[in-house]
């Protein structure tokens, strides 16, 4: 019942003994609804852990439908060292479980298209820089490979808008990072090409609304940062560009609602705060901090929270997890399991998750699980009890008539 409909049967039985009963009622379920618009942002973070299947870093990581898969990898020191194996959550059931791609790699970059999950790129120390791709239709349940990237690259920007994966820049050879920009569309099976303003490989993609954007960067000298940002509207086929308030490779993004985040990185000058906000509707930058320096950590948003788990410190490793509200612009802190860089972060449903990655003793397995949950404050548990308690009054009153 909405609040005019109970208004109107206070009005109607005003002269009745029931009358200041749903006055009270009344005036607890408005109490009720204040609270509860009043609490919206207030939430809890429920903190799990799980572990990969294998122990890696450099991995590539989609979702789509309420599946997640974690693909490939590096297991230890040396380009030989590398996997095929995939590491798959399903959401709708709660139940982990593994695959392979159809070649072994790392550094490879992962996206969503539509129903598809698509990991393409990556390197292998034997079989060198791949033009492989490797689809997941996650509705059939079924696999296709090939070789389908316009050019043999890994460590490449990955972006995921409706049914489009925008696979942007990378690494080809030494001294030779490229401006390809390969993309996959799901609603046709077809490929198509564009490029980048500038040749570039540890650069950063993600999708917000219409956009796929392309940040960040090192050039093909190997030490200098690019501050570049490419921007392909999906809707119209046209790119612009920006740029980032400081030049940075090996940052982290996620996008919340219109916002795209571009988070941490290393300068030219070492491990960076600086986290770039992109307002899409506004067409306006803005500029935040990590609460701690650091580059080679990963991004994921739920909701109104983009968190920042996990890089590389100036020394060691960083077990801070950054989390950015979007609504009130503040921040709060969280703590992984284990301190970590090279991570690899996702979202499904209302969790992220941050999966394996280096610690100061190898490679790891460790998957760092945040929940988001509400949480409404005692005044509005509060309220909430008077209004049954109240309603429970209304009816035995009732009930004697």
């Amino acid at each position: 019942m909405s609040i005019n409909n109970i208004d109107h049967a206070i009005d109607h039985h005003s002269r009745s003994r029931r009358a200041p009963r749903l006055r009270r009622v009344t005036a607890l379920v408005l109490a009720v609804l204040l609270c509860a618009a009043a609490d919206a942002n207030a939430v809890n973070f429920i903190h799990t852990t799980t572990d990969l299947s294998l122990a890696r870093l450099e991995m590539g990581a989609a979702t789509a439908n309420g599946i997640v898969m974690f693909a490939g990898g590096n297991t230890a020191s040396g380009d030989t060292n590398t996997t095929a194996v995939v590491d798959v959550f399903n959401a709708n059931t709660n139940v982990w479980s593994t695959d392979t791609l159809s070649t072994q790699r790392k550094e490879l970059s992962g996206a969503a298209a539509g129903n598809k999950l698509v990991f393409a790129g990556g390197r292998h120390g034997t079989t060198g820089v791949l033009t492989r791709v490797d689809i997941y239709d996650t509705v059939a349940g079924t696999w296709s490979a090939g070789d389908h990237l316009s050019l043999a690259r890994h460590s490449m920007g990955a972006a995921g808008v409706g049914d489009l994966a925008v696979f942007g820049g990378g690494w080809h050879s030494h001294f030779d990072h490229r401006d390809e920009v390969d993309i996959y569309d799901a609603s046709t099976n077809l490929w198509s090409t564009a490029t980048l303003s500038q040749d570039r490989e540890r650069l950063v993609g993600v999708g917000v609304n219409d956009l796929a954007m392309f940040a960040g960067g090192v050039d093909d000298s190997g030490n200098n940062r690019v501050d570049d940002v490419d921007i392909l509207n999906t809707q119209t086929n046209i790119w612009s560009t920006a740029t980032l308030s400081q030049a940075r490779h090996r940052l982290s993004a996620a996008s919340s609602g219109d916002l795209a985040l571009f988070g941490g990185g290393s300068s030219n000058s070492g491990p960076s705060t600086v986290v770039d906000i992109y307002d899409v509707n506004a067409n306006t930058w803005s500029v935040d901090d990590l609460s701690q320096a650091r580059w080679n950590l990963a991004a994921a948003a739920v909701g109104n929270f983009v968190f920042f788990g996990g890089g590389s410190l100036s020394s060691g490793f960083s077990d801070r997890v950054d989390v950015y509200h979007t609504l009130t612009g503040q921040w709060s802190q969280l703590q992984l399991s284990e301190a970590r860089a090279s991570v690899t972060g996702i979202a499904i449903g209302n969790s992220v998750m941050f999966a394996g990655g280096e610690t100061a003793s190898g490679r790891s397995a460790r998957v760092d699980i945040f929940t988001v949950i509400p949480a409404p404050s005692a005044a509005c548990a509060g309220s909430v009890g008077l209004l049954f308690l109240a309603i429970g009054r209304a009816s035995r009153g009732r009930r004697s008539q």
